[in-house]
């Protein structure tokens, strides 16, 4: 519980979330609890938990784009991508966000759909 708490606490402090990388946080989690660098199972935690955060952002991005816009029928999902890499810093959206993405938009459309009828 306090790596987890301890990669949130970092997540939550970095100021572009774009540029945050495994890496970079398991070093700070290393500095944090005074290890000369991160055991194995805390490796492979710190990556599962930045990808969840991560994840959770991206989704919420995804949320505030699409009902953001007035007209759901003119919302395309490369328009929603290239908005979540410009709010990212990203020049384009990784492969895996690309998916993501496209399933989120693809659930909304579907919620929406499913409450008209």
């Amino acid at each position: 519980r306090d790596i987890l708490r301890a990669v949130d606490d970092i997540y939550q402090g970095v100021e572009d979330k774009g540029l945050v990388t495994v890496g970079d946080v398991r070093k700070r989690i290393a500095k944090r609890f005074r290890w000369e660098e991160c055991p194995d199972d805390i490796r492979s935690l710190v990556k599962q938990r930045l990808s969840d955060l991560v994840t959770r952002d991206i989704l919420r991005a995804v949320d505030d784009i699409y009902q953001g816009v007035e007209d759901k029928g003119l919302v395309t999902v490369g328009d929603v991508r290239k908005r979540i890499a410009k709010r990212f810093r990203w020049e384009e959206c990784p492969d895996d966000i690309r998916s993501l993405v496209k399933q989120r938009l693809s659930d909304l459309v579907t919620r929406d759909i499913l409450r008209a009828v």
